[in-house]
Parts: C-alpha cells; structure tokens; sequence
C-alpha cells in the first residue's frame, strides 16, 4: 500500500512554493528529526545508511519510508538545532526525520507503537545521533531532562514570559517543562 502511494505521487510539479510544499503525510505519525553539522563530504549520506544498517537492520525496527533528509544553514536563533550551540551560522547541516505510522485508533495498539518509536529513537542516539553530534528538534522531545540538556530552557522562558505572558502559546507539557526550571 505505501509503495503504490509513493509511484502515485511520483512526476515533476511546478508552482508556488506553498502548493508544492504542502503535502500529504500518509496519516497520523510519529515524528522525530535531528540536525547535524556536515563535517566531511558524505557524512550526511552515511548518517542515513548508519540508521538503517546499525539500527533499522541490525534492530529489526519495522521502520517505514522514507527517512526524510535535507540540508539548511546554521542559524542564529538559540532554539533551532542548528543554532549558536551547534556550530558556525554559515556551516551546511543536515537534517533527518524519522517516523512510525499510527495506522489504528485502537488505544492499546496506539501505545505499542509508541513504545516502539521511543525505542527506536533512543537507539537511533545511543548508536548513531550523538556520533555526529546531531540535535533533536526542541518540540520532537518529550522528555524535559534532554530538552534541558539540548537547549537554553531558562532564556527560552524568559523569553516566552516577555513576548507571551499569558501562555497562549505554550503547550501543557512545554508548560511542566517550564515551571521545573522555575523551581
């Protein structure tokens, strides 16, 4: 099924950037992705293949396609994973997400794959993410101790109270997060 979806949308479009980059994922999914600076030429094609040969082979993790890269410059922005902490503003880096299906609104089902992308994601740093020193997108990262570690959470909320002191835009969890650093 996933096959047929990709030959179908498969050709050459050309149009305004926001027709052509919008596009249909496939339905729900899990989602992690990580930056990374590119060091050496071919270090971001052999990110990918130390994925899927070190840990979506050697694991049997039932990953889908695709594994989706591509590649900015830095930034000065303290929060992108390509920012002042990960290297100079104007090296090429490489970007990578990953992802798992949730194909069921079966909760128990739901919560196994879940489990499984969590499992998969911790393998994917244990064994190929902190290799390459790649950082995790700050809002692919549930858990509050490696955002902390990653990020300026205490500059980020400081931040967030001056241009947002009502918390319109800071979610539930981003709010936990948060209100530990204030203690």
């Amino acid at each position: 099924m996933e096959l047929n979806y990709w030959l179908l949308s498969q050709g050459i479009r050309i149009d305004f950037s926001d027709k052509i980059l919008g596009f249909d994922c496939g339905g729900q999914q899990l989602v992690s992705e990580v930056a990374f600076p590119v060091k050496n030429a071919g270090d971001d094609i052999q990110f990918v293949e130390d994925i899927m040969r070190e840990v979506i082979e050697k694991k049997g993790i039932p990953a889908p396609c695709p594994i989706e890269q591509r590649w900015t410059s830095g930034s000065s922005s303290a929060m992108s994973p390509v920012g002042p902490a990960a290297g100079p503003k104007e090296g090429l880096f490489s970007w990578v997400g990953i992802i798992m299906y949730l194909p069921t609104d079966n909760p128990r089902q739901r919560q196994a794959i879940n489990d499984s992308f969590e499992e998969y994601k911790r393998m994917c740093s244990s064994t190929v993410w902190d290799r390459y020193m790649a950082r995790e997108h700050w809002a692919k990262i549930n858990d509050g101790v490696r955002l902390k570690q990653l990020y300026d959470m205490e500059g980020f909320a400081r931040t967030l109270h001056q241009f947002d002191p009502s918390g319109m835009f800071a979610g539930n969890r981003f709010r936990k997060i948060l209100e530990t650093d204030a203690q």
